[in-house]
C-alpha cells in the first residue's frame, strides 16, 4: 500500500517501478520500458530452467504460470 503522494515522488525519481507483476510509469516509453525489462532479464539467470522460471516469476506473470501437466 502507498499513498499517491509517495507513487508520484517514486515516479519523479525512477521512470518505471515494479509494483507487484506490473511495471508502474507516468507516460508509456517503449525506450524505457526494453531498458527496464533487460535489466531484469539480467538477474534470471540459473544453472536450469525451473530457477529461471522462479526468479521471472517473481516479477513477472507468463502464460505457463500455473500449469500442471
Amino acid at each position: 500500500m502507498c499513498s499517491p503522494e509517495w507513487l508520484e515522488a517514486e515516479l519523479n525519481s525512477y521512470p518505471i517501478l515494479h509494483g507487484g507483476r506490473r511495471l508502474i510509469t507516468k507516460r508509456f516509453n517503449p525506450v524505457e520500458v526494453e531498458e527496464y525489462v533487460r535489466k531484469r532479464l539480467l538477474h534470471a539467470s540459473g544453472p536450469d530452467w525451473e530457477t529461471v522460471v522462479a526468479r521471472l516469476g517473481q516479477w513477472l506473470r507468463w502464460e505457463f504460470e500455473n500449469y500442471e501437466s
